[in-house]
């Protein structure tokens, strides 16, 4: 007997769907995108020309009460936990794109229903799924260089706002610039290398210094060129327990040539520094990302990456999420609460009363490109 695919909505037909979901998709063997709703059902219908989906609907009700078992989220960030909160209480499974919810309380009410509908809900923290991630994760919970002391992690572009003028930039919409924007991925990682470590103090300070910016490229043209009222670039500290510290970096508009990501993590004994670029730019600052480990009385061991970490980390998402819906696995890698801390620390992160202005003498070292450790 033939096995029976996992029949998936979309609720989004825009640009993330188009570019990692559907493809990420078409490449899982247990699921099939059935189903497709945006409000603009222009635009849903050409999606599901190009893409084989057999159903757009007119109406998130529509989708949400036909035979699809699970739906992805891609939508406005303002409808997350709404659109969330109706696919579970319609007794569907839901990944949902970040950020997850504007803020706690929102969150708080996506988990009591996940919990009541005893459906899975996952939060879309795509970059978990990196190999680049998953070993530098390896490396620090097998132990390989001691007790984490500090991490420094980071997501600066170059002239990388995407679409300034739409709902990405409108603080209604979003819910904030790049602190919510890169920053749920960044966050995500750091809280996932010291998971279930106590947060003792948060302080952060956000600021934007142009009004006429240039959008990220691979986003395409907006049609107006202005960062509305949220904030380009934030710098945040964060005390873990007593005698530990995060000290997160996040830029759309920096004065460096190109785009990286990092995560440099001092251990008891020894130090892992990952060098890369998350997402889709293709203005990298390293053409080859690099997972390095150096420990006293060893040569450092120095890991190229092999490419095209983006799009493997899409689809090695959507297998995970495919599997739990198979098998009713619910394992710790990723979790609900998962979301509900990052969205804790970043509505910390905004909150005015954390604000520490002095934290912008961190933002020197985006001019400073050619200290060591950025080579």
């Amino acid at each position: 007997m033939k096995e029976a695919f996992i029949k998936i909505g979309i609720i989004g037909s825009g640009w993330i769907t188009c570019k990692a979901h559907l493809p990420a998709l078409q490449l899982n063997g247990h699921a099939k995108v059935t189903a497709l709703y945006d409000l603009n059902t222009e635009i849903a219908l050409k999606v599901a020309s190009e893409f084989q989906i057999s159903t757009v609907h007119v109406s998130l009700e529509d989708l949400l009460h036909s035979d699809i078992d699970a739906v992805i989220i891609s939508t406005p960030n303002d409808t997350h936990a709404d659109y969330s909160i109706r696919a579970l209480k319609a007794g569907k499974h839901v990944l949902c794109e970040k950020p997850v919810a504007l803020n706690t309380e929102e969150m708080d009410k996506v988990i009591k229903v996940a919990k009541l509908s005893n459906k899975i809900y996952l939060p879309a923290f795509v970059n978990r799924f990196r190999p680049d991630t998953r070993q530098l994760f390896d490396i620090i919970s097998n132990g390989e260089i001691g007790a984490i002391t500090s991490i420094e992690a980071g997501w600066i572009r170059r002239n990388g706002v995407p679409r300034p003028g739409t709902w990405f930039t409108s603080k209604k919409r979003s819910g904030g610039g790049v602190l919510i924007d890169l920053g749920s991925h960044i966050v995500d990682i750091a809280l996932m290398l010291v998971k279930g470590a106590t947060i003792r103090k948060v302080e952060a300070h956000r600021w934007k210094e142009a009004d006429d910016l240039k959008a990220a490229s691979w986003f395409g043209k907006s049609d107006d060129d202005l960062l509305q009222d949220v904030e380009e670039s934030v710098v945040s500290q964060i005390q873990i327990e007593e005698d530990k510290e995060i000290l997160i970096s996040l830029s759309w508009n920096a004065p460096v040539p190109n785009d990286y990501t990092y995560f440099f993590v001092k251990g008891t004994k020894g130090e892992v520094r990952l060098k890369t670029l998350f997402g889709f730019s293709n203005h990298k600052l390293w053409e080859e990302g690099t997972l390095s480990i150096k420990k006293a009385g060893m040569t450092e061991k120095v890991i190229k990456e092999e490419g095209g970490y983006a799009e493997m980390a899409f689809g090695e998402m959507i297998n995970y999420f495919i599997h739990q819906i198979r098998t009713e696995e619910r394992d710790q890698f990723l979790t609900p609460q998962d979301g509900l801390q990052v969205v804790q620390m970043i509505e910390d992160m905004y909150d005015d009363t954390n604000q520490n202005p002095d934290l912008r003498s961190y933002a020197k070292r985006w001019k400073e490109m050619k200290r060591k450790h950025f080579i």
